[in-house]
């Protein structure tokens, strides 16, 4: 999912916004070729009991990047 995001702001030609993601690799990672950190790192793994909470999850990822200005329409 990240790098379909990163290329379609290369075509949008939306040069804030990989600035932005650009700045978010740290140090280690750019020594080993990483150009791009899109999503905030984080592990916070959860088991899915039921249908709701798949649900959930599932809005968390569609909308997560429009609350960040990434796209404007979560099926983007």
């Amino acid at each position: 999912m990240a790098y379909d995001i990163v290329n379609n702001l290369l075509k949008a030609n939306k040069t804030g916004l990989l600035k932005v993601v650009k700045q978010g690799v740290n140090e280690s990672e750019l020594k080993v070729g990483k150009k791009h950190q899109v999503f905030e790192l984080s592990f916070d793994a959860r088991k899915c009991f039921d249908r709701q909470m798949v649900e959930q999850k599932l809005d968390y990822i569609h909308y997560n990047p429009v609350k960040h200005g990434l796209v404007r329409c979560p099926h983007d």
